[in-house]
């Protein structure tokens, strides 16, 4: 089994020093867990309009001192943070594992306010996180689909969705209800979002798309569960009913080229 945990907290604007202190904690806390994962930008605090100091680099000490938290307490950390890259501004969030090198993710669909503040990144991330692979997709990129297939297709068994969303908690998993449960069960990976607070809300789901746990508080904490994501998948020669059907594995993507390059229709 994976144990997996969720947080949303507050992350203020600029206090890098509160920030860490806060999601160290929660890491202490969360010993004997595989994977902790804090919402979208948790480390700088979210915003459009920052102000030129939030931004910080891969090498910044906080981040450093959460790579160093992570082999320590033998737990893969997966945070966020305004990240300055060659003169580029990015949505960035990053996996630093016990047992492997930063990884960083540039979000690469930024949301309309988001714009003229931040650069897109082009590459999608999937990192190894003990046995279990994991991919990552920030806020509104939920809304794509293809986006969590090429996770899926990168060897994702679960895909992260942390959020720095502006709708209230129960709103919130409402919505999330309405889409993140396609995501888990057309691909078959294990889908899991959180947001910051003041609004709030996680929401963890299975393979089929089913609940697992869900928070629609508005206390800072974190949710934990065990979830079986090494579980083998059955091929399709073996499935006998339609539940066991691993739908990615019967995709024909050579098909599919146009809608791929198609924008508008």
């Amino acid at each position: 089994m994976f144990r997996l945990t969720m947080v949303q907290m507050t992350s203020r604007i600029g206090d890098l020093d509160g920030n860490l202190r806060k999601m160290l904690e929660f890491t202490d806390d969360s010993k004997g867990s595989d994977l902790i994962c804090f919402p979208e930008m948790s480390l700088t605090g979210y915003g459009t309009s920052l102000p030129d100091d939030c931004f910080i680099d891969a090498s910044d000490k906080h981040v450093r001192d959460l790579v160093c938290s992570a082999s320590k307490a033998g737990i893969a950390i997966v945070f966020g943070f305004a990240r300055r890259n060659d003169g580029r501004k990015h949505v960035s969030h990053a996996f630093a594992c016990p047992d492997g090198p930063l990884a960083v993710y540039d979000k690469t669909h930024l949301g309309v306010s988001e714009r003229h503040a931040y650069d897109s990144g082009d590459l999608f991330l999937v990192a190894s996180a003990g046995r279990a692979k994991v991919g990552v997709e920030l806020c509104s990129e939920s809304h794509f689909p293809e986006i969590s297939t090429c996770l899926r297709s990168m060897g994702a068994d679960l895909i992260l969705a942390p959020h720095a969303s502006s709708i209230e908690a129960k709103r919130r998993v409402e919505l999330w209800k309405k889409y993140l449960p396609a995501r888990a069960y057309d691909n078959g990976v294990f889908v899991a979002a959180c947001n910051r607070l003041p609004e709030g809300g996680i929401l963890i789901l299975d393979r089929k798309g089913e609940v697992v746990a869900e928070d629609v508080s508005v206390v800072e904490g974190a949710v934990t569960v065990d979830i079986d994501v090494l579980s083998p998948r059955v091929p399709p020669e073996r499935r006998v009913t339609m539940a066991e059907t691993d739908y990615f594995s019967l995709r024909r993507p050579e098909l599919y080229g146009d809608v791929a390059r198609r924008r508008e229709t």
